[in-house]
């Protein structure tokens, strides 16, 4: 009896919101089952996440291009949508949806903006961190499913890869990012557990901290206090898109058609690290960090 009650979709549904990613992901490879519980809550969440941004209708056709242009929705909204445990349509979370696009896709996404009735509002010159792998940044205001208006800003890489401006983020838990098909987080084990630690030289956003800290994410400015070796936050280390040590989930795209089809950002390769030195007497690099 009992197990036929742990098996029950409602019951399985409640687990993985209960769940960090890591685990439900885990639970999810039970069996086929589970793993359709797991497609349909990870859909669920995203349609959620995304209709405080645009209209229901329009979100197949939102991912229709997010797929061709071959772009990934990044920020505030892909970190909470890695956290199961963080409620997504909680009336706190941001209202600013981050698009990033590799270079020349950006003309496609104004005019998909524009005739759904968006409205230019901004354009221009990125943040000072973002300069220099940022080609085109435009920020538009669009009605969502609710009728008030949220924020969606368009930011188009100066390279092929979206990837570039990711690792540009201010928080480890920024460097996650939702493509049609994946939901990929670089810091896997730190955004999963609900702890972001800040990258060098990186301008402090006072409201990305404010909106984080509100859902029980710990902010760390550096990874001396992290208390435990560094792992995958060792600021010291050059990590690269093609090392272990990062969650690519397979979330099946919208109505689950997308499932089987291979993600773009594997084909990705970028290189970057947190900073120059480690500060964290626990990490192996700590020493080595400081006499490089």
């Amino acid at each position: 009896m009992s197990h036929h009650v742990l098996r029950s979709p409602e019951i399985m549904g409640l687990v993985f919101k209960m769940s960090s990613m890591l685990t439900a992901v885990a639970f999810s490879m039970a069996d086929a089952s589970a793993r359709e519980v797991f497609m349909d809550f990870m859909g669920n969440r995203v349609r959620i996440a995304l209709c405080r941004f645009i209209p229901a209708g329009t979100i197949s056709s939102f991912f229709s291009l997010l797929h061709s242009t071959k772009g990934g929705v990044s920020g505030s909204v892909a970190t909470f949508l890695y956290c199961c445990n963080v409620h997504v349509c909680a009336l706190d979370l941001p209202s600013d949806l981050n698009i990033l696009v590799p270079n020349g896709r950006f003309r496609r996404w104004e005019s998909w903006l524009l005739s759904r009735g968006a409205t230019r509002v901004r354009s221009g010159q990125p943040m000072a961190r973002f300069a220099g792998c940022v080609a085109t940044f435009a920020r538009f205001t669009m009605s969502n499913e609710g009728g008030s208006m949220a924020t969606i800003t368009v930011s188009e890489s100066t390279t092929d890869s979206l990837l570039h401006p990711l690792f540009y983020s201010e928080l480890t838990s920024q460097m996650t990012v939702l493509t049609a098909t994946r939901l990929v987080s670089y810091y896997p084990e730190l955004t999963g557990n609900l702890k972001a630690v800040v990258g060098w030289m990186r301008q402090r956003n006072a409201l990305s901290h404010r909106v984080f800290k509100l859902h029980g994410i710990v902010i760390y400015p550096s990874t001396r206090t992290l208390g435990v070796p560094c792992g995958e936050a060792c600021p010291f280390m050059w990590r690269r898109t093609t090392d272990r040590g990062i969650d690519a989930i397979a979330w099946g795209g919208v109505g689950g058609n997308l499932a089987q089809e291979k993600d773009y950002l594997a084909k990705c390769f970028v290189r970057w690290r947190l900073g120059r030195t480690c500060s964290n007497p626990c990490c192996v690099n700590w020493f080595a960090g400081f006499r490089a």
